[in-house]
């Protein structure tokens, strides 16, 4: 998310200042150990994650506020943190109890475990004791809401609090947050890679905004932004596969300016082209800024009345509707390619289609077409075709190899899939603005 928030941006200054002398040869591990440890619960527990940041403040967590949450389809919160209230032990033992009560997970904010770089080195295991001790016995307990877009002097510490987690609580989560792609060039890979090589993390978390006020903006503007965002995305996936970890993404949700940037609030459309297009990336968890609205930004989804707004009803149908159904499907799958037809020029990095071993051809609307599989599955392949556009409707046809016997496509309120619109041998895609199919294909032995 946008490091906007005061506090935080303080909090995580003070905690670089010293962490950039510590080593941590003990708690070192390596990337293979990494693809097959324990999962944190919350990553790996059959649900898809949704989540949002900023939730309600301490006088609003109650009951009537978490039912409104758990209505939207949200699955966990967020610690808050930088004009929010929620944060610590005293705040958090209030919001436990109500989380639970509502099906909801929560990441805690604790600043015991940020402040982990301040400390000496060898009183970290204790302090991490403490903190577990004080809030394993709550089940809605997840993990700790960690930091957000790091520097690298910080990620001394957090290799600690990655490593101390798996020892001591390998089911919980320490969430971390990066930049996604705000350097459009060679350098945003070497990022995630010394990340990556300097913490050893069980998943990559990245915000990146895109949906511009078209009132503040120019369309070149609009067009570089949006084109770095999947450029960020296509780096992203080929580092989580590398070391074979999930990866989340943050959703705008909220207007907001940072400098002269401008970003709007968004239509339904535009909520469902940043989950559809962050799925066919192999996205495995999404996180809305914001939820409450922050002091100094536009309406969130709930304003700063405590009103729900527009974009809480359009997160609302996205989420139940859409993103939970489809993404129980694509939890325990795996990316095999993602690529773009129809584009007459594409961001850096993205690979534009040319056919699969499933897929010859594609005629019609611009769209992403993404292949996944399953271990133990090799007579299947997931296929996900997102639109291309938040702004038009999409109608493609997708021509079937003779490798594929037949395809179904997901029939998301039945949860169940059917059979496939379309002449024998091809896939009919309709997709509205910002929409996406799932389907399934079956593949001859």
């Amino acid at each position: 998310m946008r490091s906007v928030f005061t506090s935080r941006r303080t909090f995580m200054q003070a905690a670089a200042a010293t962490s950039a002398v510590i080593g941590l040869p003990a708690l070192a591990r390596t990337h293979a150990a990494a693809a097959t440890a324990q999962l944190p619960s919350i990553l790996n527990n059959g649900t898809y994650p949704i989540g949002v940041f900023f939730p309600p403040p301490l006088a609003e967590t109650t009951d009537a506020r978490y039912a409104q949450l758990a209505e939207c389809g949200i699955t966990f919160v967020e610690g808050g943190t930088g004009g929010n209230d929620v944060y610590n032990l005293a705040p958090n033992q209030v919001l436990l109890p109500v989380c639970e009560r509502h099906g909801i997970l929560a990441l805690v904010n604790d600043e015991r475990i940020g402040h982990f770089p301040t400390e000496p080195q060898d009183q970290w295991p204790s302090l991490m004791q403490q903190a577990l001790h004080d809030y394993l016995p709550y089940p809605a307990f997840a993990g700790f809401h960690g930091a957000d877009e790091p520097p690298t002097s910080s990620y001394p510490g957090i290799a600690a609090t990655f490593s101390l987690m798996r020892q001591l609580a390998p089911t919980k989560l320490n969430q971390v947050n990066l930049f996604g792609n705000p350097f459009a060039g060679p350098t945003y890979p070497q990022y995630l890679q010394t990340y990556i090589d300097q913490t050893d993390p069980s998943f990559l978390s990245f915000d990146r905004y895109m949906l511009l006020d078209p009132a503040q903006s120019t369309p070149a503007q609009q067009q570089t932004i949006e084109a770095e965002y999947l450029t960020g995305w296509a780096i992203v996936r080929n580092a989580a596969l590398a070391i074979g970890v999930p990866t989340w993404m943050y959703v705008q949700a909220v207007a907001h300016s940072v400098g002269t940037t401008h970003y709007r609030a968004p239509s339904l459309a535009d909520l469902s082209w940043q989950v559809n297009t962050a799925m066919a990336y192999g996205c495995t968890g999404i996180q809305y800024f914001t939820y409450w609205t922050p002091p100094p930004y536009g309406a969130a989804m709930i304003d700063k009345n405590g009103d729900p707004t527009d974009t809480w009803d359009f997160a609302r149908q996205v989420n139940t509707q859409h993103v939970a159904p489809v993404g129980r499907e694509l939890l325990g799958l795996t990316s095999e390619s993602v690529a773009h037809f129809g584009e007459a020029s594409l961001p850096s990095g993205v690979v534009g289609f040319t056919g699969n071993d499933w897929i010859i051809t594609a005629a019609g609307s611009p769209v992403i077409i993404s292949i996944f599989s399953r271990a133990g599955h090799a007579n299947e392949r997931w296929l996900f075709v997102a639109n291309r556009s938040y702004a038009d409707a999409a109608n493609t046809t997708l021509t079937l190899s003779s490798s594929v016997l037949a395809a179904q496509v997901f029939d998301e309120p039945a949860r169940t899939y059917r059979a496939s619109a379309g002449p024998h041998g091809t896939i009919a895609v309709t997709l509205t603005p910002g929409g996406a199919n799932l389907y399934r294909l079956h593949i001859r032995s």
